[in-house]
């Protein structure tokens, strides 16, 4: 029999694996911040898609004549623009190739953002469109796309935890 070895068991000692714990905090401290900064980018790409679909439907009802309006379902996190024809009922509105336009799912294209609340312009909280009349103002309109009236509140879309946009109903502004 051969003498000299002793039996050993590979391992690692204490001051190794306290390397690989400071090695790996100090990874993750700088890989936090990034992660946040891109949560950040996301929710203020999807605040611009719906500030400018908001613009895009005051500017067409003011262009074509007739109500439009963004519709903004909480729950899909999905924005899409309708109008209603004189005497008709809501539609999608259609690009010139008649495709819908102006449908965004925001959960989709920016992962990770969400509609946290909407307050429409009647009020009311939820899902729902907030209408623009030829004038540029909010107004409100039934499911059928019945004109009910002037707008009595400002409407409000919450992007994320805080990020606000905020459609004024005397004026029609958008901030």
């Amino acid at each position: 029999m051969r003498r000299g070895r002793a039996n050993r068991r590979g391992g690692f000692t204490i001051l190794e694996l306290g390397v690989v714990v400071v090695i790996v905090a100090v990874l993750a401290a700088s890989a936090i911040p990034a992660f946040e900064q891109v949560r950040l980018c996301r929710q203020g790409g999807a605040r611009s898609e719906v500030l400018s679909l908001l613009r895009s439907a005051r500017a067409h009802a003011m262009t074509l004549g007739d109500p439009c309006g963004l519709e903004i379902d909480v729950d899909a996190a999905r924005c899409a623009l309708w109008t209603i024809v004189p005497g008709g009922a809501p539609v999608a509105l259609l690009d010139p190739l008649g495709a819908p336009d102006g449908v965004i799912e925001l959960g989709v294209i920016y992962p990770g953002v969400r509609v946290a609340s909407v307050k429409l312009a009647d009020g009311s909280g939820g899902s729902g469109v907030i209408w623009f009349s030829n004038t540029g103002t909010p107004e409100l309109h039934d499911e059928d796309g019945v004109y009910v009236g002037a707008a009595t509140h400002d409407a409000e879309i919450v992007i994320g935890e805080a990020d606000a946009i905020v459609v004024q109903h005397r004026t029609g502004g958008i901030e």
